[in-house]
């Protein structure tokens, strides 16, 4: 089964959410697993927030799944070009790759950027 809600709590270290369903009274699920690109030798790690709409799967035992979340008329891509990958982190952090430039961009206006490696080469060409 296939729903769509609204993220209502986030429990980050078990990975989980809640979500409330309004077209069910406003039912509210239990935690629901949010789904990550891998999670075993190579992590990634993006939660939802809160009010955030997302679509939900679930099987035929009950156990759910937080798919992602989706674009809609009142939420529309900041940069809506199919050359562009990006993460906007909500705070003024930008990170953004352009496949048609071949340029990767890091904007860290609000904090501070740590590289910890034991060697760092700086390649011009």
């Amino acid at each position: 089964m296939v729903k769509i809600g609204k993220v209502s709590s986030v429990d980050e270290k078990k990975g989980t959410a809640r979500v409330l369903f309004e077209d069910r009274q406003n039912c509210v699920s239990g935690d629901l697993f949010v789904i990550m690109p891998f999670t075993l030798s190579g992590q990634v790690y993006y939660m939802p927030v809160v009010n955030e709409r997302v679509v939900c799967i679930f099987d035929e035992c009950g156990t759910g799944f937080i798919v992602g979340s989706f674009y809609s008329d009142n939420r529309l891509p900041i940069q809506g070009d199919k050359n562009m990958s990006y993460m906007d982190f909500n705070d003024g952090t930008i990170l953004r790759y352009d496949r048609g430039e071949k340029r990767l961009d890091l904007i860290c206006d609000n904090g501070e950027i740590n590289i910890m490696a034991r060697k760092v080469n700086v390649v011009e060409k």
